[in-house]
């Protein structure tokens, strides 16, 4: 690869490769074999045009060799997709390739869903979803109104929130606690490594995956009252 002009050269599973070694975990012997021949070239990367990039879930775990000055040490946060985001991305996916003619765009046409503002309100459920989740949402949806037209034979079929909310149930199928941890993790890291440049989005996305959280229900006191005041027990 070293040999190639100006490569860019991405590694999935950054964080799983280049895991720090501790006696309570146990990194795989070709990971160590890889952490070992990046740390001996990396030096060489920049005169020969090597641009190596990583993803990782977190850094957390990340060898602190390879995340040192002069290595690894620009980290980029790649935040879930916010509420204005989300809307854009639902109408890119659900008008993608379509022709004006399209059945499809004469239905979201005439609800106007041909606009983004037509998805502010179901966006605004989507709290913390992924690109997946949306593409999930869009998929759903298409087949529901496929559907719905075919039984209503009716190019002026309404898109309600009824069905609206039943795309966005088969979506958040992958809203699972897993991944909300994963979403959690992502944030801390996001606070610890790049909280200055990124404060709004840090918060926007914290608000978010607050709305998560089971809040319990204060406990109601137990006793017995009497003339408006507890009843002391007797012993």
């Amino acid at each position: 690869m070293m040999k190639e002009d100006k490569v860019l050269m991405f590694l999935e599973d950054f964080d799983e490769i280049m895991m720090s070694r501790k006696a309570d975990n146990n990194v795989a012997s070709c990971n160590l074999e890889t952490q070992e021949i990046i740390l001996h070239y990396i030096s060489k990367f920049e005169q020969e045009d090597l641009l190596m990039v990583g993803s990782a879930n977190s850094v957390s775990e990340i060898d602190e060799e390879i995340l040192a000055p002069g290595r690894f040490d620009v980290m980029i946060p790649v935040f879930p997709p916010n509420h204005a985001e989300r809307s854009e991305i639902i109408l890119y996916a659900m008008t993608r390739k379509l022709e004006k003619d399209s059945l499809l765009f004469k239905i979201l046409k005439n609800n106007k869903a041909d606009k983004v503002p037509f998805w502010h309100g179901i966006s605004l459920q989507m709290k913390a979803f992924s690109n997946t989740m949306l593409i999930d949402f869009t998929q759903s949806l298409k087949k529901r109104i496929k559907n719905q037209y075919q039984r209503t034979r009716n190019e002026n079929m309404k898109i309600d929130q009824t069905i609206l909310n039943s795309a966005l149930r088969d979506a958040a199928g992958k809203l699972t606690e897993e991944y909300l941890d994963q979403v959690a993790r992502f944030l801390g890291d996001a606070i610890i490594n790049n909280f200055d440049q990124f404060q709004q989005r840090i918060h926007s996305l914290k608000l978010e995956l607050d709305a998560y959280k089971i809040v319990e229900e204060p406990r109601r006191a137990i006793g017995f009252h009497h003339n408006g005041e507890d009843d002391e027990s007797q012993g």
